[in-house]
């Protein structure tokens, strides 16, 4: 991610620079605070859970509870599914998401 990021602010010039650095300064710090938000949210209920991806991911705008509902639901999963992996297979990046219609 942040490769790209590097490779994109230097196609603004010199001339940006000062921008460039701002705004990967403020896109840092929303990354920093999407991971504190989803780490509490896996720690704690499903209530947190749905708090976080309902203001991260779907930028506080879902209109079907349903589709929250089921975010959460494969959350949950993908987190089982990689807590039960080999760490070998986890080192090996063999990882095959599970489909979001299992939920």
């Amino acid at each position: 991610m942040w490769a790209d990021v590097a490779v994109k602010s230097k196609k603004l010039g010199a001339e940006n620079y000062s921008m460039a650095r701002a705004q990967t300064k403020i896109l840092g710090d929303q990354f920093q605070a999407a991971l504190i938000t989803y780490d509490e949210g896996l720690l704690c209920d499903d209530k947190v859970l749905a708090s976080a991806l309902w203001r991260r991911f779907f930028e506080k705008n879902c209109n079907d509870p349903r589709n929250l509902e089921t975010m959460v639901k494969y959350v949950r999963m993908q987190i089982k599914y990689l807590d039960n992996m080999t760490e070998e297979d986890f080192r090996k990046r063999n990882i095959m998401w599970q489909s979001i219609e299992k939920t």
